[in-house]
């Protein structure tokens, strides 16, 4: 699901992505896109459990996770397996949503994944 705006294509309401929805293999790793300080990590309706991280004015969030390897307060380093992507039974399925943060408005994140 990309960043944005995204119709509903049965109903065609529009509803704003603040993230992309990433497709991957069941309980493949998540890993950080940049080094950073875990500030968070929740439970959030339709997106599972997520990990928040801040990297100075911008943060990234990672949810629809089925596990999770980090803990609030936790330095981490670009690449850290952050946690395990969702499974089928998760709210997303097996993707992963990310989003990123300049302050609090979103941002397009696409540009902070690398192509692998």
């Amino acid at each position: 699901m990309p960043y944005g705006e995204v119709t509903n294509p049965v109903y065609g309401t529009k509803t704003p992505n603040p993230g992309v929805l990433i497709s991957t293999k069941a309980s493949a790793p998540v890993q950080a896109v940049f080094e950073g300080r875990v500030f968070r990590v929740f439970t959030m309706p339709n997106f599972g459990t997520c990990a928040a991280l801040s990297h100075g004015s911008y943060s990234s969030i990672y949810c629809n996770l089925s596990l999770t390897y980090v803990s609030k307060g936790q330095q981490i380093d670009a690449g850290t397996t952050v946690g395990r992507a969702g499974t089928e039974s998760a709210p997303k399925g097996s993707g992963v949503f990310f989003g990123l943060y300049d302050q609090e408005q979103s941002i397009d994140p696409t540009a902070w994944l690398s192509k692998q």
